[in-house]
């Protein structure tokens, strides 16, 4: 988990410029770090990239936690 936290820490801190020691599992996407839709959207798609994975839209929306990203990820 903790690779993988690091892994989306780094994509976030591209995408938004927020400092990855200031992101956590516990980290709440929009109450927290204050990331927009479209924001979102690309650090989903950069994730699955790194990932190979899909991410639904769907799974996206549900999304709350950076915790909730992972465990997504298995």
């Amino acid at each position: 988990m903790e690779e993988k936290l690091e892994i989306i820490a780094g994509i976030i801190e591209e995408v938004t410029d927020i400092p990855k020691e200031d992101i956590s599992v516990d980290s709440k996407i929009i109450d927290d770090l204050d990331i927009s839709s479209l924001e979102l959207m690309s650090i989903t798609s950069e994730i699955g990239r790194k990932f190979s994975v899909k991410i639904p839209e769907k799974a996206i929306l549900d999304f709350e936690t950076i915790g909730d990203i992972i465990n997504f990820l298995g």
